[in-house]
């Protein structure tokens, strides 16, 4: 997110008074950041929310499970690596990027047996849990974190 304000503040906006927002945000360190925001702190974190009327109903810590590397690293990276991803200088950033996207938009048996292959292995890694939840603290560095957000 570019503006953390205006993406809470769009969520504020479009949330029912009663309802409540879920947000995953990986929240990678300055040096290893993927995305465009970091915070640093969990009071940092908490300044944009609190600005826009919103409040965290649960702050939790998300971590992969040995299920999660076990199916990932075995059964989902396969057709990764079946699928050219061009230019490895800069790794795609939205999903039209990709390879797979490429696969989809073009049709054909390639694209059956991805959608075949994706769905087998969603139904496999289904079986065990994939992630653990743990209430977050201070330092959020390079967590993956999970928010539920309601109206103050």
């Amino acid at each position: 997110m570019k503006q953390p304000k205006d993406f809470f503040n769009f969520i504020a906006r479009h949330l029912s008074f009663d309802g409540v927002a879920v947000v995953t945000f990986p929240n990678e360190s300055e040096g290893k950041q993927h995305g465009i925001t970091w915070f640093n702190s969990r009071t940092d974190f908490l300044m944009p929310i609190d600005s826009v009327g919103l409040k965290i109903v649960n702050f939790y810590e998300v971590k992969l499970t040995t299920w999660h590397r076990i199916i990932k690293r075995y059964l989902w990276n396969l057709p990764k690596s079946l699928v050219s991803h061009g230019d490895k200088t800069c790794p795609p950033q939205t999903f039209e990027q990709t390879g797979a996207f490429q696969i989809i938009r073009n049709g054909g048996i390639k694209a059956k047996f991805f959608g075949y292959y994706a769905r087998t292995i969603t139904k496999l890694a289904a079986l065990f849990p994939l992630y653990d939840y743990f209430e977050i603290s201070e330092e959020i560095n390079n967590k993956i974190l999970l928010i539920r957000l309601k109206h103050k």
